[in-house]
């Protein structure tokens, strides 16, 4: 999986949401020690909860589910195997 290339397409869908996306992305990076472009799918399920929950401050709950799934829904896109092996 090409994670810079995930991320990259997150922050594009959720920027015009709140621009606060990408800063909130950074810091869960920086806060788990991870890279752009070195991370598995499972850290970026992890990820993608983390942002999610640090999201509800600025969009409320539902819009952070809204984050979510906008998160998974890329990293399906960009790691089939890795939900096929889990059988979702």
């Amino acid at each position: 999986m090409n994670s810079s290339d995930f991320l990259d397409a997150c922050e594009e869908k959720l920027l015009p949401v709140t621009p606060m996306v990408t800063s909130v992305i950074n810091k869960q990076l920086q806060d788990m020690g991870l890279a752009r472009d070195m991370m598995s799918p499972h850290q970026a399920e992890i990820l993608i909860r983390r942002v999610s929950e640090a999201l509800k401050l600025f969009l409320g709950p539902s819009g952070a589910e809204t984050a979510r799934a906008v998160m998974l829904k890329e990293l399906r896109k960009r790691a089939p195997d890795y939900f096929a092996s889990q059988g979702l």
